[in-house]
């Protein structure tokens, strides 16, 4: 893990971001950032295909999903967030097929 990639980690736990976020499985790079200097991290394996953890964030730096990726498709549970921080809904992913949903 690069310095920069493990200051990033440690400044979003400083504002809030989980720990996760600084887990990739092998083969993928974390690329973004967490409010206030982004609005999108992400695992890219090969640089552009999303695997592992993703988090976006509201303009607001209230979050407005987080899950996982696998091989660029939605996978495992999702949550889902409205701008003012309130739970919009929870999803269950088997890669990309909803399986299961909850509001």
């Amino acid at each position: 893990m690069s310095w920069v990639w493990r200051l990033m980690v440690i400044g979003g736990l400083l504002l809030g971001t989980s720990a996760q976020a600084g887990k990739c499985p092998d083969g993928s790079d974390p690329v973004g950032a967490s409010p206030p200097k982004g609005y999108q991290l992400v695992c890219l394996k090969d640089g552009r295909q999303k695997h592992g953890l993703a988090i976006t964030w509201h303009s607001s730096g209230k979050k407005k999903n987080q899950g996982q990726f696998k091989h660029g498709e939605y996978h495992g549970k999702w949550r889902f967030w409205h701008a003012d921080g309130s739970k919009k809904m929870v999803g269950s992913f088997l890669l990309g097929k909803l399986h299961g949903l909850a509001i």
